[in-house]
C-alpha cells in the first residue's frame, strides 16, 4: 500500500444537507474513487471519516463514541450506516435493495453489543425489498451470524425443541437472553 493518498476525484465532503448529493450517490462516487486508488478498507475508512462534515461528522463522532468501536472492519458497513442515517427523500432513490448480501456480510464490531448489532441488522433488513427474501431466509442468515458471534450460545439455542417454531425476531431476542445468561455465569 502506498503512503501517498490522493484526494483527487473524491466527491465534495458529505454533510447530510438535503441540497447536496444523496448519501447513496455520494457513497457510489466515493466507492469508485477508493477502488481506483486501490485503498485498503482501513485507509478507506479513515478517508471516509475525514470526508464528512457538519451533521454527518457529528453523527460519525457519536457513532464511534457510543459503540466504542472506531475500527469498524469494512467500509461497506460505514457506507450502509450513512445511507440509513441520511435516507434520500427523492422518490426514485427510495428503491429497496434486491439482495440480502448486506445482512449476510455483517459481523459484530469489537465493542458492539448484541443489542446494537441486532438494531443494525434490523435497519439493514428494512432497506431490502421484502419480495427478495422470506422470513425463513432471514432466520437462516441470522442463525449463521449468531454462530459467528458465539458458537456455544448458537448451538445451545439450536438444541431447543421450540427453535423450529421461532421466527427470526424471536431468535434475535432469545440470542440476547441466552448470551446475557451465559456471560452472567462466566463472570
Amino acid at each position: 500500500m502506498s503512503n501517498n493518498i490522493s484526494f483527487e476525484g473524491l466527491p465534495k465532503k458529505f454533510s447530510g444537507k438535503k441540497s447536496e448529493l444523496t448519501a447513496k450517490a455520494w457513497n457510489s462516487k466515493f466507492r469508485r474513487v477508493v477502488r481506483i486508488q486501490g485503498l485498503e478498507d482501513s485507509t478507506a475508512i479513515d478517508v471516509f471519516k475525514i470526508w464528512l462534515e457538519g451533521e454527518a461528522e457529528e453523527w460519525m463522532d457519536k457513532k464511534e463514541s457510543s459503540n466504542k468501536d472506531s475500527v469498524v472492519a469494512k467500509i461497506s458497513e460505514w457506507m450502509n450506516a450513512l445511507e440509513i442515517k441520511f435516507p434520500s427523500t427523492k422518490k426514485e432513490e427510495l428503491v429497496k435493495l434486491q439482495s440480502t448480501r448486506s445482512i449476510e456480510e455483517m459481523h459484530l464490531g469489537s465493542k458492539e453489543t448484541v443489542r446494537e448489532f441486532n438494531q443494525r441488522f434490523r435497519e439493514s433488513l428494512d432497506k431490502i425489498d421484502p419480495d427478495f427474501y422470506t422470513k425463513q431466509m432471514i432466520k437462516v442468515i441470522y442463525g449463521n451470524l449468531m454462530r459467528s458471534i458465539d458458537t456455544a450460545v448458537a448451538w445451545s439455542m439450536l438444541d431447543n425443541d421450540e427453535y423450529d417454531t421461532w421466527g427470526y425476531e424471536k431468535v434475535m431476542t432469545e440470542f440476547i437472553k441466552t448470551k446475557d445468561r451465559r456471560e452472567g455465569f462466566s463472570e
